[in-house]
């Protein structure tokens, strides 16, 4: 493998990950939304 073929692998491997970061993140904050509006809170009667 070449030097170059290295450093695109380790880019998607970077992309991948950050992108399951950022889908967890989502998925947790969107977990609480739900909990929040269940719950019955102002924020949530508001909207």
């Amino acid at each position: 493998m070449s030097f170059d073929q290295i450093v695109f692998l380790q880019l998607i491997a970077v992309v991948l990950i950050v992108a399951f970061g950022v889908i967890a993140i989502l998925r947790h904050f969107e977990a609480q939304e739900l909990a929040r509006t269940e719950s019955g809170d102002e924020k949530g009667e508001a909207e």
